[in-house]
């Protein structure tokens, strides 16, 4: 069944996405995810790539990156590979790779950028639309995708990830003994509001301190943060 797509902008227009009408849509937490990550001018892979959007926003701030998009859904690969074409990256890559059953391109990537799955498989209800479920719902074993992305980074290489925060106790956990320098961020979505998401950023193999950042409010009165900026034109984020 053909599937119903808008064309939305990101980055002030500097982007266009195309994406589903209904289930999965990308928005700030792509915009986010990239802004966040570390620079990299080597190997990337965006694991869960979707449509693209995460993938597409880094490659904006990160000409000289050679990147890699994966998903495992084939309507969403498509409209990756067409929204690839349509923006002109040649630096991007899409590839269907399944996290838990296919191998990793094993120590390949010097930074791994990830929107995984957020509820676990049996939790929340699921969504009769194919797509958002798998976008949405706990398919995925988490752990395997975690391992799936530390495998792939080459040694003291970069991983960022988006998750939320009421399983943020498991996803540490599980990045404990493969992870260290990490820095926790919440995303608030406003003042003396809690935090629901969480970005996390951290190293392969190395020892560092866990360090919890001040949190990142999406929507403020004031002019005091930078979010619009990263929002709407694609700024880094620097803590």
């Amino acid at each position: 069944m053909k599937i119903e797509i808008t064309t939305d902008d990101f980055l002030n227009g500097k982007l266009k996405i195309k994406q589903p009408t209904q289930g999965f849509r990308a928005g700030s937490d792509a915009v986010l995810l990239s802004a966040i990550a570390n620079p990299c001018k080597g190997k990337v892979l965006d694991v869960g790539c979707g449509v693209g959007t995460a993938s597409l926003c880094f490659s904006h701030n990160n000409p000289g990156a050679d990147i890699t998009a994966i998903d495992i859904q084939d309507d969403l690969l498509q409209l990756a590979i067409d929204n690839v074409a349509d923006n002109i990256c040649h630096n991007i890559s899409i590839k269907k790779v399944d996290t838990c059953k296919d191998k990793p391109e094993y120590q390949t990537y010097n930074s791994v950028i990830t929107n995984p799955p957020f509820l676990k498989d049996g939790h929340g209800i699921k969504s009769p639309n194919a797509i958002k479920q798998g976008a949405n719902t706990g398919k995925i074993d988490l752990n395997k995708w975690v391992l799936f992305c530390f495998l792939s980074l080459k040694d003291k290489g970069d991983f960022t990830i988006i998750f939320t925060v009421d399983r943020l106790s498991e996803l540490l956990y599980i990045m404990h003994e493969k992870f260290g320098d990490i820095e926790i961020i919440p995303l608030l979505p406003k003042e003396n509001k809690d935090a629901k998401r969480i970005i996390i950023k951290a190293k392969k193999n190395t020892k560092g301190i866990t360090k919890l950042r001040s949190g990142i409010i999406l929507h403020k009165e004031d002019d005091s943060s930078n979010i619009d900026n990263i929002l709407r034109y694609g700024e880094r984020y620097d803590a």
